[in-house]
C-alpha cells in the first residue's frame, strides 16, 4: 500500500505540471514625439520660444524681428564704424536626432536712387573670420551654424555681426538696403 500511495503521489505531482496554467497579459504602448525645428532672429541674446502642446509640431518654424521694406522694419547699421557691428542673434532649436544646418547668403547693400551703388560687407557668426562676404555676383550659401546629431531638445544662440568693407569718406550719400537670408535644413 505504501508503494501504491508513493506511486499515486508521484503521478499527482507529475500531472500538476501538465495542467499548470501559464498566464501572461501584454499591454503594448506607442507614443509619437513630434519633430521641432525652429529658427528665430532677435536683436538681443534672449528668446521666447513658442510653447508646444500635445499634438502640435513645428516642422520648420522661422521668424525674425527685422523683416520688411521700410527703414523702421530693417536693422540699421552705422556707415562710419570700421569694426564689425552686432546686428542680432540667430536662435535655433531642434529635437531631431540627426541635427540641422543653417546656411547664409546675402545681397550687397544697394542704393535706392537712380545711380545704383553697392557696399560689400562680411558676415560673422561670433568667430574671428567672416563666414560670408557679399559680391556683385552673390556667392553660394555657406554654413553659418550647425547642430550635430544628439538627443533631446538642443538650443543654440549664435551672434550675427557685419563688417562694412567700405566706410565713411569712401561712401556716397544715399540710403542703402541689403538682405541676409538664413536657410535651415533638417538633416
Amino acid at each position: 500500500m505504501k508503494k501504491t500511495i508513493a506511486i499515486l503521489l508521484v503521478l499527482i505531482i507529475g500531472m500538476a505540471g501538465v495542467f499548470a496554467a501559464d498566464l501572461t497579459a501584454n499591454l503594448n504602448l506607442i507614443t509619437t514625439v513630434y519633430e521641432f525645428n525652429e529658427m528665430i532672429i532677435t536683436e538681443e541674446n534672449d528668446v521666447t520660444w513658442t510653447p508646444f502642446g500635445e499634438g502640435q509640431k513645428a516642422d520648420v518654424n522661422a521668424r525674425s524681428t527685422y523683416t520688411g521694406t521700410t527703414a523702421e522694419t530693417r536693422k540699421s547699421i552705422d556707415p562710419y564704424t570700421t569694426d564689425a557691428q552686432a546686428v542680432g542673434y540667430l536662435h535655433t532649436r531642434t529635437n531631431l536626432r540627426r541635427g540641422y544646418t543653417v546656411k547664409v547668403k546675402a545681397t550687397q547693400l544697394s542704393s535706392l536712387d537712380e545711380t545704383t551703388q553697392e557696399i560689400d560687407y562680411s558676415i560673422f557668426n561670433g568667430g574671428e573670420s567672416p563666414v560670408y562676404t557679399t559680391a556683385a555676383t552673390p556667392p553660394v550659401a555657406v554654413t553659418f551654424v550647425e547642430q550635430e546629431s544628439g538627443t533631446g531638445m538642443r538650443l543654440k544662440s549664435t551672434p550675427i555681426s557685419v563688417l562694412l568693407l567700405a566706410t565713411g569718406d569712401e561712401l556716397s550719400a544715399g540710403v542703402y538696403t541689403g538682405d541676409i537670408t538664413f536657410e535651415y535644413t533638417a538633416l
